[in-house]
């Protein structure tokens, strides 16, 4: 099996955490969110993991091969940016036939049961808003029968989530090629549901697996919900003395906090310091430093500095607030 991990997209939703930093390396809870992809998509033993970054990513390389050393992993450029398709195509276009995994960079899910991987796969959820999602309908036997990209009228409420499992390789790269060839686009993007549903259209067997979590990072009040969401359920209990601690939290070992108020549903990453300071339903990353403060609700970046403030809000990455 190959694994293709897409992460070529600004992320402008999560601006400006991610004017510096793209979307996978967010934190959440205790790890990163690629951490988490990275974990579930090992347990698959790839042969070959590709990822698709952007022209000026550099940092996600540098992550996955300092964190992932011994993994065969590939980075490929899409160099001008023409819908989630494309990005695919970039990644497959010289690649040998194998089975195929596709895992969107900002996708965390979670299930608790053997995949069959018999058939090809596509990972759904029941959504609220389905016409901002591609969309599946099945039969009694939760086979495909129909997938529309983003429909005005969805005809269900079965939202494709991120995570793709096909047979053969070759079938795909030949699908998004004639969507090129033809023009064929939706929302003035090559998508890959289109190619999908080629595939569906000539014979190609899909079935639907509903997860049991999803966790959707798409914007900050996403990242802060889903947050509080893996803290309820993974959290363990910290004491630190001088410090009152509201669980679920989650404290990095190499954190130092003093004379603080932290949680409930906050994350402190590696080697933040917070001093005298309240901090409350709020993802602060590493290497930032919290004084006088009260911080609700928020997002704070890498290497920033906070002091003598009343916070609620997103700072990005080497920022400064105080009085």
């Amino acid at each position: 099996m190959k694994v293709i991990i897409p992460a070529a997209g600004k992320g402008t939703r999560l601006r400006p955490l991610t004017y510096s930093i793209s979307k996978p390396l967010l934190r959440i809870g205790s790890k990163r969110i690629i951490d988490f992809i990275m974990n579930k998509v090992l347990q698959f033993n790839p042969e070959k993991i590709i990822f698709i970054v952007n022209p000026k990513e550099s940092l996600l390389q540098q992550y996955i091969h300092s964190r992932y050393e011994n993994i065969n992993v590939a980075f490929k450029v899409q160099k001008d940016p023409k819908g989630l398709g494309d990005a695919v195509l970039v990644a497959i276009e010289d690649e040998t036939e194998s089975d195929l995994l596709i895992w969107l960079g900002d996708t965390l899910i979670d299930y608790s049961y053997n995949i069959n991987l018999s058939t090809s796969i596509i990972a759904v959820n029941r959504v609220s808003n389905p016409q901002s999602f591609g969309i599946v309908e099945l039969d009694r036997e939760k086979r495909i029968t129909n997938m529309i990209e983003k429909p005005q009228n969805p005809p269900t409420n079965l939202a494709i989530i991120g995570v793709y499992y096909l047979k053969s390789l070759f079938k795909l790269k030949k699908s998004i090629i004639y969507l090129k060839e033809k023009n064929i686009k939706t929302k003035d993007e090559y998508q890959l549901t289109d190619a999908l549903k080629l595939l569906l259209d000539k014979g190609e067997i899909f079935k639907a697996v509903e997860v049991e979590e999803w966790y959707d990072c798409g914007n900050v009040k996403q990242l802060l919900e889903n947050n509080k969401k893996l803290l309820i359920k993974t959290h363990k209990n910290f004491k630190i003395p001088g410090v009152v601690i509201n669980e679920p939290v989650y404290i990095s070992p190499t954190a130092k906090v003093r004379n603080s108020i932290i949680g409930p549903f906050t994350t402190i990453g590696d080697k933040v310091t917070v001093e005298s300071s309240i901090v409350e339903n709020s993802l602060v990353d590493d290497n930032t430093e919290i004084k006088n403060s009260l911080i609700l609700d928020s997002v704070i970046g890498q290497y920033s500095i906070i002091d003598g403030v009343k916070w609620r809000g997103v700072i990005g990455n080497h920022s400064e607030i105080y009085i």
